[in-house]
């Protein structure tokens, strides 16, 4: 397909209001970032349906800088979300067939974010999500839990042995093996060898 910059040179050439100074440091903003048919560079102010090799080659910038320098989480994809939605497809698929190693690829994520700083952005993302685990606890229960007796205390043995429920088993469990024998297989499992071998 034919290239629609006439020189090379117009290929590097910036759009007006570009390159853009602000950060996506909101869900809102990296939501409409990411959606649509296209993503704009915030460097030129060019739509691409991806900026990886966009990046490297006419802004000779890697997309980590990329993503630094606008707080795009470092796990975040350059690509518009259709672009995104068909990966994610042919993933699914190659999965399913069995010639795609999700965990590795998710080991190798893990390892990209390791020496990385947190961008600003997933502390609102983590603030959000504790509101909203939070939402309707007045605190009472977590106030309970720090009165009750710490465990391995004698207090916290004489609480779980007071419990309801433990009061049907003490009727059972002294005469609960009167008149039988533990089965090999039994003893095996929780010991590991055989009776026999005793």
């Amino acid at each position: 397909m034919a290239s629609k910059f006439k020189t090379p040179e117009a290929r590097r050439v910036a759009l007006p209001g570009y390159p853009s100074e602000s950060k996506l440091d909101s869900p809102e903003k990296l939501q409409a970032y990411f959606s649509g048919s296209k993503i704009v560079c915030l460097r030129c102010g060019k739509k691409y349906r991806t900026l990886g090799v966009h990046l490297k080659t006419i802004h000779e910038m890697e997309p980590d800088e990329y993503r630094s320098i606008y707080g795009i989480p470092w796990t975040y994809g350059l690509s518009c979300a259709e672009t995104t939605a068909l990966h994610a497809d042919d993933a699914l698929q190659k999965i399913a067939d069995g010639t795609f190693d999700a965990a590795g690829k998710f080991l190798h994520l893990a390892r990209v974010v390791k020496h990385k700083p947190r961008q600003a952005v997933r502390d609102v993302m983590s603030a959000r999500n504790l509101e909203r685990m939070n939402a309707g606890k007045d605190g009472s229960v977590v106030a309970l839990r720090k009165l009750m007796p710490k465990r391995g205390t004698p207090e916290h043995a004489d609480n779980m042995r007071a419990r309801p429920q433990t009061e049907k088993a003490k009727e059972w469990m002294p005469t609960f093996w009167v008149g039988k024998e533990q089965t090999d297989e039994h003893v095996f499992n929780r010991t590991g060898y055989h009776k026999k071998n005793k």
